[in-house]
This record gives structure tokens, sequence and C-alpha cells, in this order.
């Protein structure tokens, strides 16, 4: 859009190129989580997807994260896991976008 004479203005949407997810543990695997934020991670064109879950990681988890297409996988949770990718800790790279459940996009 031209607002005045040379003046263009424009919005340019670009995928943040690293994603974190935190999928919670507990007695019941929520491995909708994985696909609430992963789809739409992967839609929108972020090319590292990363997935933090609390020891031990349910199979229907690591099925929705292979549907959806996470490159990684770590067995980690809580404050940990976030410390870890938030600070780039070994071997986990520093993340520029954090998502868990009820976290807005």
């Amino acid at each position: 859009m031209e607002t005045q004479p040379g003046v263009r203005c424009q919005q340019v949407t670009r995928p943040v190129a690293s994603v974190g997810l935190y999928i919670p543990g507990g007695s019941a695997p929520l491995f909708s989580t994985v696909l609430m934020l992963a789809t739409p991670a992967r839609i929108a064109g972020c090319q590292n997807v990363v997935l933090c879950s609390p020891p031990p990681i349910a199979d229907e988890i690591l099925y929705a994260a292979q549907l959806c297409g996470v490159q990684e996988i770590f067995n980690v949770g809580g404050a940990q896991a976030i410390a870890a990718l938030a600070f780039a800790a070994s071997p986990y790279r520093k993340w520029i976008k954090f998502l868990a459940p009820a976290t807005p996009l």
C-alpha cells in the first residue's frame, strides 16, 4: 500500500525459525496437545520443531509427534525443560518461541 508518493507500507509475515513445544506428562497422555501445538507451527513454516515431555514419554505422544513432523524429542519435563530450551543448555539449542498448553500463539 502506498501511503504517499514514494512511501510504501506492507505487512510481511515470516515464520519463526525454531519452536519448542512442552507437552505435560501425567496419567493421561495429552497427544492432542502435540497436534494442537505442532500442526500450526508446521503449517506456518517453522523449520525446527522440538518437543519436551517428562519421562516416560507415552507412545501416543511419540506417534503424534511423528505425524506432525517434530524433528527432535527430549525426555525432560517441568521447569528444567523450559530452562534448557531457553538458555541453550547442551545438547539443546536456543528456541525462539515456546508453546505449551494455554500459551497464546
